[in-house]
């Protein structure tokens, strides 16, 4: 299993479990920026996350 695919399987486990605990989860296009994702609270506050 290469790099690429590890950071992916990765990347959707953390997504699926933010989903399920009730977070809005946004994923930006392509895989260019700092962050793999990012959170909205509802209330204008949103959190970048990078998977390491």
């Amino acid at each position: 299993m290469d790099t690429k695919l590890k950071a992916d399987i990765a990347e959707l486990a953390v997504t699926q479990e933010l989903l399920r605990r009730g977070f809005k989860v946004l994923k930006p296009i392509g895989d260019r920026l700092a962050s793999d994702l990012a959170l909205d609270n509802g209330e204008g506050l949103i959190i970048a996350l990078t998977i390491i």
